[in-house]
């Protein structure tokens, strides 16, 4: 209990700190960023602006889409071009070809840590959450696959118990 109050003393301190460099340098940063970046500030910075702008963002995005698709299809079509000749497959395009496969499954398994909650080895367990419950069921999951039959359901939808 100790070292979570010293934890928690420490965590305030530099809390404080850290609000303290803001409030000291905040505005200057703040200043300094409009500056270096005043060609892109529309006039006048409304709100009235800013959806008027996010509108055109969106838009524009979406009239994008024939374009990427026809990239898509020029890019499918390449592939399918080098996967038939791929006798004559050079060593650059495998090893591309490989690093962007090995690119794509980084991205898959940082994408599986953050829905785990950040943990390497699993799922995130709340306290008096068993993994013998479903979620939507009240009943724990049978011992052996022999102790429940699929003969039939009860009126709730539920398994129905084997008799012996």
């Amino acid at each position: 209990m100790a070292s979570k109050l010293s934890k928690l003393k420490q965590l305030q301190s530099q809390a404080c700190r850290a609000s303290k460099f803001v409030a000291e340098n905040g505005t200057a940063y703040y200043k300094q960023s409009l500056e270096e970046n005043k060609q892109y500030i529309q006039e006048p910075p409304t709100v009235e602006k800013c959806n008027e702008l996010s509108k055109q963002l969106f838009y524009t995005r979406l009239a994008s889409i024939p374009g990427r698709t026809e990239s898509f299809w020029k890019e499918l079509d390449y592939v399918k071009h080098m996967w038939k000749n791929r006798k004559e497959l050079r060593v650059e395009d495998a090893s591309i070809a490989a690093l962007f496969g090995l690119e794509c499954f980084g991205w898959f398994c940082a994408g599986e840590i953050v829905g785990r909650g950040f943990t390497f080895t699993g799922y995130y367990e709340p306290a008096g959450v068993s993994a013998q419950h479903f979620p939507y069921d009240r009943k724990p999951l049978p011992e052996k696959s022999s102790d429940f039959s699929l003969d039939g359901d009860d009126e709730d939808g539920s398994l129905k118990e084997r008799v012996h």
